[in-house]
């Protein structure tokens, strides 16, 4: 108790020694706080991040996706069911998170316009997802709508009628036209109107673009202004109605639709090598109907990039909690021993008294610490809150870097990051305590009071 009282009492006197001590180890605890919370939130964003992330698949047919599909041939039909039922079952496996694959058809409307049809296969919408397009009013497709082919559609925000305005709730009016050249005996030829039908498309969505990447794809149609997402068997409908009246009017047109290569994004990284092996049953079980049909060109392609590219970032931010941690430790140990050491010179008659006066050289060093030890729990206690802000801001400035992520964190000051932080710290001031201890131990009485 003595020695407790003591440690205290000279605390209170040397008022700027106890200021400056508690500067330097608040620095510290901010320090090792900081990097308790890197080190902790990084093991838990590797573990978000490879969850949402996953990884992404792609079954590339060249006899479909190069080409697009026709119904010109049996053999063209027979392909594109065969394409159509494997990318269906690999999208709907267990390791799957979500996917979609498009047919691409382009559409005229009433007043003469050509627009984009881009299909959606399965709700919810991967563009959606992957942070390509965001709905601002209105919804997404409805799995029922897309199983039925309703007519219904989702527009751009710039998407325009006449020069006006579209809104979840309207109705765009579409065409189909076909025209025939008619001669007549001169063989002067004219072009007119042999059929005209009009259809409606009721709009439940408006979509606004956030990534380039939203032209993503092929044939150019990413050229083609005003871009509508719609249900691929929507899609089907008017393609195999358009076959329909080409047929029965026995007219010229170029009646083919385009099939954009799959993203099928898996729940998990850790499922890449079972979804592999499964992906490879599937595509080897589907065999080719037409045995005068060659074996197609196809790619079954699987990666984990996107979580490669945000894993570095976060194994960096592990092991700058780490670098933090042991450059701590041994830049404040060396900071405090230095600060120590100029405290013995100025105390040295003070415990050259002690020791003649018979006190043990083990309580002076056990006052020491004591005091050291005080002052090291009232600052580290105050650089808890601070610290957690700290961690806070880095680790959201990098949540905010990493912008195609869907992860928040908040650090939650709870048993283990308190003990961490005081256990870091007093280690480090017993590491800074090693050489003040020796010369304290070392020192003879006699030569100390004769010092001047």
């Amino acid at each position: 108790m003595k020695v407790l009282k003591r440690a205290f009492l000279y605390l209170s006197r040397k008022k700027s020694h106890t200021v400056v001590l508690f500067l330097i180890i608040f620095i510290l605890g901010n320090i090792y706080g900081l990097a308790i919370s890197l080190k902790q939130v990084s093991s838990v964003l590797a573990y978000e991040m490879k969850s949402q992330l996953g990884s992404t698949a792609t079954y590339i047919n060249e006899a479909v996706n190069d080409a697009g599909f026709s119904m010109d041939t049996q053999q063209d039909w027979e392909c594109f069911k065969r394409y159509e039922r494997i990318v269906h079952k690999l999208i709907n496996s267990t390791y799957v998170s979500y996917g979609n694959y498009s047919y691409m058809l382009l559409l005229d409307d009433r007043d003469g316009q050509v627009r984009y049809g881009y299909g959606v296969s399965h709700a919810p919408m991967a563009d959606v997802k992957e942070n390509i397009i965001r709905i601002i009013e209105g919804r997404e497709f409805t799995e029922e709508e897309l199983e039925n082919g309703e007519r219904v559609v989702i527009v751009s925000n710039d998407f325009r009628v006449n020069g006006q305005e579209i809104h979840a709730g309207d109705t765009i009016h579409m065409k189909l036209v076909f025209d025939k050249n008619i001669c007549d005996e001169n063989d002067q030829c004219e072009s007119v109107v042999v059929y005209d039908e009009e259809y409606s498309l009721k709009v439940i969505g408006i979509f606004e673009k956030i990534d380039k990447a939203f032209d993503h794809v092929n044939v150019g149609f990413s050229d083609v202004p005003g871009r509508m997402y719609i249900p691929n068997q929507t899609l089907w409908d008017l393609f195999v109605r358009r076959h329909q009246l080409i047929q029965e009017l026995n007219v010229f047109e170029v009646e083919q639709m385009a099939i954009d290569v799959p993203i099928i994004r898996l729940k998990s990284s850790d499922d890449l090598e079972a979804f592999k092996q499964e992906a490879e049953t599937v595509i080897a079980s589907e065999q080719v109907e037409n045995s005068l049909m060659q074996q197609p060109k196809e790619q079954f392609l699987i990666s984990d990039d996107d979580y490669l590219s945000v894993a570095e970032p976060i194994r960096i931010l592990n092991h700058f909690g780490n670098y933090l941690c042991i450059g701590g430790i041994i830049a404040f140990s060396i900071i405090l021993c230095i600060v120590m050491i100029n405290v013995l010179q100025e105390r040295i008659h003070e415990i050259g008294i002690y020791l003649v006066l018979g006190e043990k050289k083990r309580n002076i060093l056990i006052q020491l610490f004591c005091e050291l030890l005080l002052v090291t729990v009232l600052s580290v206690s105050c650089s808890l809150v601070s610290s957690k802000k700290a961690g806070e801001r880095v680790i959201h400035s990098f949540l905010d870097y990493q912008s195609q992520m869907d992860v928040s964190y908040e650090i939650s000051i709870d048993h283990e990051y308190i003990l961490s932080i005081y256990g870091l710290s007093v280690c480090t001031i017993v590491v800074a305590m090693l050489y003040p201890f020796h010369v304290i131990i070392t020192y003879d009485p006699k030569d100390i009071l004769m010092k001047k």
